[in-house]
């Protein structure tokens, strides 16, 4: 449905800026992001507050952060929630990242996206 990419640079870690509250599902995240304009779910996998991780677009296509050339080189995680994660989402996404980065090496470090500054931080 997507472009494929073709190499994988990056590993990125953002939020779903959903309320800390409410959990989501990456079906409930796939209508939100349909919802302001994308065409399917804008990244390739969503943690849930317990700690589930769940798929979201296919692992080797271009994911939607808006930003061209990231999307074209980079994997999408995203914690549901806002700014504060449960010890379920660390360790689940600390074991994800762990995988990703054994099936794309060239990937190198993860990164945390930080919100309030427009440069990735090193996760």
């Amino acid at each position: 449905m997507f472009g494929k990419r073709k190499v994988t640079r990056a590993i990125l870690v953002d939020a779903t800026f959903t309320p800390n509250s409410e959990d989501k599902s990456a079906w409930d995240m796939e209508g939100i992001d349909r919802s302001k304009g994308a065409l399917g779910i804008r990244s390739h996998y969503i943690i849930r507050r317990n700690g589930d991780v769940e798929k979201g677009r296919e692992i080797d296509e271009v994911c939607c952060t808006g930003e061209h050339q990231v999307d074209k080189e980079s994997i999408l995680i995203l914690l549901v929630g806002t700014d504060k994660f449960t010890k379920a989402q660390a360790g689940a996404v600390n074991g994800l990242v762990d995988y990703l980065q054994e099936k794309f090496p060239e990937a190198g470090p993860a990164f945390m996206v930080d919100v309030d500054e427009p440069e990735r931080t090193s996760y």
